[in-house]
């Protein structure tokens, strides 16, 4: 799989105070310090090397690499009722840098982070499947990058599991399709995809490899019907 990382611009000073769920107020990290901002648009491993942060307008060659931190708001929209909790400030993640052990960013020296989409997926323990709910407003999620004057959080290592453990063969997996073309209304939230009017059928493929012979597969839609009758 082939993922993009995109720089959205370099931040300055912002946000200077936050709301949090409890509706205190709170200083943001944002509001000291030099920041960057990176957009992402599926789940995945990114990668963050020496060429990246010159153009993200941090030089590598005058920090040290373990005060690098990132940070990261949840994926997923905001909740519509203004009573519904929320994240308010920024929270650090764990990250992984190759190389900063000599207090030096070199040029063979990167940074690795897991990142997020926009767009939220759960497991429905009711309804005994996945759930994906779509984002309407972006296509991206956004992570903020800083170099501050302590060490960041770094991802820990383990020791590899026993050999008593168990074998991973087969796992529940899911697709989606969801294109976000008509509204009925033209105002609210619901947005739907193919129309069947003069058209009674359409196919839509799923490309999900590795299926296992005999497997039961479940298949969920959200539909609307209008009628002028």
């Amino acid at each position: 799989m082939h993922i993009k990382l995109h720089i959205a611009g370099i931040l300055l000073f912002l946000l200077g105070k936050c709301i949090t769920s409890d509706g205190q107020t709170q200083t943001s990290v944002l509001s000291t310090g030099q920041w960057s901002k990176f957009s992402v648009s599926a789940d995945g491993i990114y990668k963050i090397d020496y060429n990246l942060l010159k153009k993200a307008g941090i030089d590598p060659d005058k920090i040290d690499p373990k005060n690098i931190k990132l940070y990261a708001s949840s994926n997923g929209m905001l909740p519509q009722a203004n009573s519904a909790p929320r994240q308010g400030e920024l929270t650090e993640l764990s990250i992984s840098i190759s190389g900063e052990s000599d207090g030096r960013f070199n040029k063979e020296d990167f940074i690795l982070f897991f990142g997020q989409g926009p767009d939220v997926y759960r497991y429905d323990l009711i309804k005994d499947m996945f759930a994906y709910s779509n984002h309407l407003y972006t296509d991206k999620n956004f992570y903020f990058i800083t170099v501050a004057a302590s060490a960041g959080k770094r991802i820990s290592t383990v020791e590899s599991a026993s050999s008593g453990s168990p074998i991973i063969n087969e796992f529940d997996d899911f697709a989606f399709h969801e294109t976000n073309q008509y509204n009925e209304l033209k105002s609210g939230r619901e947005w739907f995809g193919e129309q069947f009017d003069a058209t009674t059928e359409q196919t839509i493929k799923f490309e999900i490899p590795g299926i296992t012979a005999g497997s039961k597969i479940k298949v969920a839609s959200n539909v609307m019907a209008k009628s002028f009758a």
